[in-house]
């Protein structure tokens, strides 16, 4: 499952792939050669992954998902295993692998770990805003003076210092993430993914849900036998 892709893709034989985009909801088959597949044309907010007609396990894949889209597509990602577990037929999201980008378009009400922030001491609409203003700045290789110390708070801070406040910045925003996903049942860690010379959005988070882990833990105990 490729959320946030518009583009149509080469997918290996009998694979199922069904990106979720903006757009109006449309059901659309396509397929190259043997291998068919089903694209879904939907706002990833209101796609349903449990009511797809596939049946099975699921690994969602984004890159670079702006801003709050990444935080509805875990939203969708939890729904999905919480239904699963549940007793809900269809598809069930079993691994995750979503690049995060584009955090000055996140806003406060649409972060999924508002919780989190605020055990810190940093909830609330302008903490937030300050903090995805920071990371924002961080991705600049230069900046003169007057360009950021218009901010009263950062007047006393050279550059360096703050592309460094604006690195934490992220980290904390991406740690609520995976701490979200922890909490519902999956394995979640942040992994970089390239070198921040090649792109500031350098960071992934890698899931998988928890059940899976221990299937395979208890499959390999029986096979060393």
């Amino acid at each position: 499952m490729d959320v946030g892709s518009a583009q149509k893709q080469k997918v290996a034989e009998n694979c199922e792939h069904c990106p979720a985009t903006k757009a109006t909801l449309k059901t659309e088959i396509f397929s190259y050669g043997n291998a068919a597949f089903t694209r879904i044309l939907a706002d990833v907010v209101d796609l349903n992954i449990n009511a797809l007609r596939n049946r099975g396990k699921a690994v969602v894949v984004a890159k670079h998902l702006c801003g709050h889209a990444t935080d509805m597509a875990l939203s969708r990602c939890i729904s999905s295993s919480l239904k699963h577990a549940e007793g809900a037929k269809g598809l069930t999201v079993e691994i995750i692998c979503i690049a995060p980008c584009c955090h000055q378009k996140m806003r406060w009400h649409n972060y999924s770990n508002q919780k989190f922030l605020e055990s810190l001491g940093l909830g609330g609409k302008k903490m937030f805003t300050s903090l995805v203003n920071l990371i924002q700045l961080s991705r600049h290789q230069n900046l003169k003076k007057f360009e950021y110390r218009k901010w009263k708070g950062l007047k006393d801070f050279d550059f360096d210092t703050i592309k460094g406040l604006g690195r934490c910045s992220r980290r904390i925003l991406e740690e609520g993430r995976l701490r979200l996903l922890r909490e519902q049942g999956f394995h979640a860690e942040l992994v970089s993914y390239a070198d921040e010379s090649i792109t500031p959005d350098n960071l992934v988070i890698i899931a998988e849900r928890v059940q899976s882990l221990q299937g395979k833990k208890s499959g390999d105990s029986h096979s060393e036998k």
